[in-house]
């Protein structure tokens, strides 16, 4: 019997039907999981210390039984809670079910989710807490056990002070420190699945965006490819090699850096940024306000007015990228992760890839003393890569990425 035409059209209609709704079902079911958790004891409020990672990221100190043992973790306000595999396996309860994930590169990945029975932030006691398991090892962060994320973090009003290394946790803003600077106060958006924060920025009289509200990403901004496609003055800066990893692992998209001048934040245009530095990836739609830009300031999240306020602290909103012109990486002995294109770094003649070199003469040749080199290298203002088997010795000194 012969199909008519129509008929086999309407089949493909159905079948595309059927699995946008299973697709849809999936993602529901995933964003339902992700919040479980119980909180059984919160102050009013509490204040606690941070530090930071080699890597940039806020570390928090949290219980994970009964005992006075604490554990590192990230801070996210833009992932989902995260185990490492430095995780002790034994405090992980019975599997809940799979997620999915797209980590800032692009990267879909489809990590288990875990029951963890007990968490203590410093007198904030949750149970039954669901967490993903991160599928990737990230150097330096064998002592880090995961990530406190926003399926926690929405459940109470945060401040966060980078001045003092400090961060106060209420049950709502109101009983947060007062500030003596008057405050920006900007309206943000909630993702009411997710529990994403999204803040406007203009880059343009035409070009709007909405970026994530990001504590875990180290840089200041990021952008995707169509917010710069808009932009005829927009100068690519290319990266050249490998690119950052996100929680998917390592990443295939291209990247670069771009400057853009007289941004604004917030729905009204409310708050001004002179200058500031954002990076791309080419196979990414992510776009996020991170860490680079907040440590400018003290900075209030509440998820129940969604809103974000900003006391300004510095006088420098200078924001554009500054480094050596390369970034390193470790997978046996440190190498040359990638390289700007157009810094001092490209022009001598370094690309990515090279190994088999020291930095200020001090070999490194452990992931621990990578490690400690990452955390050294922010007070760094030059660096010596000397390659012992050629004796060329490079000087590199910090410079602005204008060129």
């Amino acid at each position: 019997m012969k199909i008519k035409k129509k008929h086999i059209i309407g089949m493909i209609v159905l079948v595309i039907f059927l699995i946008s709704g299973l697709y849809l079902c999936f993602l529901m079911n995933n964003y339902k999981i992700q919040d479980k958790l119980t909180i059984s004891r919160a102050p009013n409020n509490i204040s606690i210390p941070f530090r930071y990672s080699s890597d940039g990221h806020m570390l928090i100190d949290v219980k994970i039984d009964n005992s006075n043992k604490t554990y590192p973790f990230i801070l996210d306000t833009g992932a989902s809670n995260y185990l490492f595999q430095s995780f002790p396996k034994e405090k992980i309860g019975k599997s809940i079910g799979r997620g999915i994930g797209m980590d800032p590169n692009g990267k879909i990945f489809f990590p288990k989710i875990f029951n963890i029975p007990f968490l203590d932030v410093s007198g904030i006691e949750l149970k039954n807490i669901a967490f993903n398991k991160s599928p990737s090892e990230f150097p330096c962060t064998e002592n880090i056990y995961g990530i406190i994320g926003k399926n926690i973090m929405r459940h109470f009003a945060w401040q966060l002070d980078f001045q003092d290394n400090k961060i106060y946790i209420a049950k709502e803003s109101t009983l947060l420190p007062k500030q003596e600077e008057e405050g920006i106060q900007l309206k943000l958006k909630e993702n009411r699945f997710s529990h994403h924060l999204y803040i406007p920025i203009y880059l343009s009289d035409n070009t709007k965006a909405r970026l994530i509200v990001d504590t875990g990403m180290s840089g200041i901004l990021k952008l995707s490819t169509k917010e710069i496609a808009s932009l005829p003055f927009a100068k690519k800066i290319n990266i050249l090699g490998e690119g950052s990893r996100g929680l998917g692992g390592k990443s295939n998209s291209k990247q670069y850096l771009v400057n853009l001048e007289n941004l604004h934040l917030g729905k009204k245009k409310t708050f001004l940024i002179p200058t500031i530095t954002t990076k791309i990836s080419e196979k990414s739609s992510f776009r996020a306000l991170g860490l680079g830009f907040l440590k400018k300031f003290v900075v209030t999240i509440d998820w129940t007015t969604s809103s974000i306020t900003l006391y300004q602290k510095t006088k420098n909103l200078e924001l554009t990228e500054k480094d050596f012109g390369v970034s390193f990486g470790f997978e046996e002995e440190i190498y040359i992760k990638s390289v700007i294109e157009g810094s001092k770094a490209h022009a001598l003649g370094i690309t990515p890839n090279m190994k088999g070199f020291s930095i200020n003469n001090n070999p490194i040749k452990t992931v621990a003393q990578f490690c400690e080199f990452k955390s050294v290298k922010k007070q760094l203002d030059s660096l010596k890569l000397t390659f012992k088997d050629t004796n060329k010795e490079y000087i590199l000194s910090r410079e602005l990425y204008n060129y």
